[in-house]
């Protein structure tokens, strides 16, 4: 089954060798720092396992007993003694020590150290925590590590597996010839060096050996989880990208819309400037041809007021008012009542000016109906102009005005040639005393229609 390694130098690897058929053991971590990164820990934590974390940072302390609630987490540190010490935290690394010679290079390499006191307790106390077999326990202290076996003085429990730090702090040169001979009194044998901690394997436990003869390889069925991780975030880059795509997609479909749709909105509004340009050229033929009807309005306006005021009109007011009336008369058949009821001068139920008006209509729309309004319209005309003259005649003084008038105005041979045609007798019968058998209170034309109408009721009755 493959494994996860989450330890800097594959310790868990190594350990997972020897220990891979033990379902639920036991581990102490002193130094354990972050529980998922570069823990030794967290394959065994991850297959059952269970054990006590010794760390003195509080930011990792806190983590440990955030993510692994079932475990023991202490926020000290171990020495040789029960007490305080200073310690030298370098925060969010794994460098923090006890050793001030340690914080110092430290501090000269670039690191932020920060001095503060810390309660510190010996190995044999931990020990006593455990109530069963200690399968490994690891010392990972940046070169405290002899204090601490130091601090291993009476107490017989033996974990089955030591892994100890065994070089200066991010350097190669070795530090074990410090505290070696403190584990080999303990009754512990060399195992395997990893090039950073040296393994021991407690002597009743000496089978465990053949599982240190090599290093961590191909066979130990693992994968690193950083390799993991990157997967990982290799995978949501991955995801992130091919989601950008997505929406980079999306995004030039949108832009393509738009573009379409811009190029419709420029094709509509150069439709609407060319229909502005024609509605405007039509408007102005419009208002053109609108100020020359105003204008036309305007000369026919005045040329009617001209008419209205003018001298003739008055003049022919009456003969429009006649004619308008035999419209109507005509309009309502008024001859054929005429003609059905005859109006003869000697009735006896109709009074003398009430006889004289309906023999002057019945008059005039024979003559009408004979000779047409044309000539009618120029013997009325010419009648008024008679009774002008007549009226001029009777009044000396005031034809000797008009005559003077007219020649000063050069209307003087109009008028004489208006006055000869309105006095110019026509060739037709002028007397009633020639129509026989008319009465004589009758005009000559009244007459003739009365001869006619007595002709046709002759007819009629034969």
């Amino acid at each position: 089954m493959t494994v996860v390694s989450y330890a800097q130098n594959l310790e868990d690897i190594m350990l997972w060798r020897a220990f891979r058929n033990i379902s639920k053991g036991f581990y102490i971590d002193i130094g354990a720092n972050d529980p998922i990164l570069h823990s030794v820990s967290n394959l065994f934590y991850q297959h059952g396992w269970r054990g006590i974390h010794i760390e003195p940072c509080k930011e990792f302390a806190d983590s440990l007993q955030k993510a692994r609630p079932d475990e023991i987490v202490k926020q000290i540190a171990l020495s040789d003694h029960v007490g305080e010490v200073d310690f030298y935290e370098i925060p969010s690394t794994g460098l923090s020590t006890m050793c001030p010679n340690v914080a110092e290079q430290h501090e000269k390499n670039g690191f932020t150290v920060h001095k503060t006191r810390i309660v510190v307790d010996i190995l044999d106390n931990i020990l006593t925590m455990t109530k069963g077999d200690i399968h490994w326990l690891k010392i990972d202290v940046e070169g405290a590590e002899k204090k601490i076996l130091k601090g291993w003085k009476e107490n017989p429990l033996r974990p089955w597996v030591l892994i100890i730090e065994s070089t200066l702090p991010l350097t190669q040169v070795s530090s074990y010839t410090e505290w070696e001979d403190i584990v080999i009194k303990k009754g512990y044998e060399f195992a395997y060096f990893d090039g950073l901690n040296r393994f021991y394997v407690y002597k009743q436990h000496s089978e465990l050996k053949k599982y240190f003869t090599s290093p961590v390889n191909v066979f130990d069925d693992f994968v690193l989880f950083n390799r993991i991780k990157l997967e990982e975030i290799v995978k949501t880059l991955n995801d992130n990208i091919n989601n950008e795509q997505t929406e980079k997609q999306k995004l030039l479909a949108e832009k393509q819309k738009l573009l379409h749709d811009k190029v419709k909105l420029l094709d509509c509004k150069k439709k609407l400037l060319n229909d502005k340009q024609v509605s405007s050229i039509k408007i102005h033929q419009l208002q053109k041809s609108l100020a020359d009807r105003q204008k036309q309005l305007e000369l026919t306006s005045s040329k009617i007021n001209a008419l209205l005021v003018s001298r003739s009109w008055r003049i022919t007011a009456f003969l429009r008012w006649t004619a308008e009336y035999l419209r109507q008369l005509k309009q309502k058949n008024w001859h054929s009542y005429l003609k059905k009821y005859r109006v003869v001068s000697n009735k006896s139920f109709l009074s003398k000016q009430k006889i004289n008006i309906m023999n002057w209509f019945s008059n005039q729309i024979s003559l009408l109906k004979r000779y047409g309004f044309k000539s009618r319209y120029k013997a009325l005309i010419k009648k008024c102009l008679r009774f002008v003259i007549g009226s001029i005649n009777k009044h000396p003084k005031t034809k000797f005005w008009i005559l003077k008038a007219s020649r000063s105005m050069g209307m003087y041979n109009f008028l004489c040639r208006v006055y000869h045609k309105t006095i110019t007798v026509s060739p037709v019968t002028t007397s009633v005393q020639e129509i026989p058998d008319v009465p004589i209170e009758l005009s000559i034309w009244s007459a003739r229609i009365y001869r006619e109408i007595e002709n046709k009721s002759d007819k009629e009755v034969n």
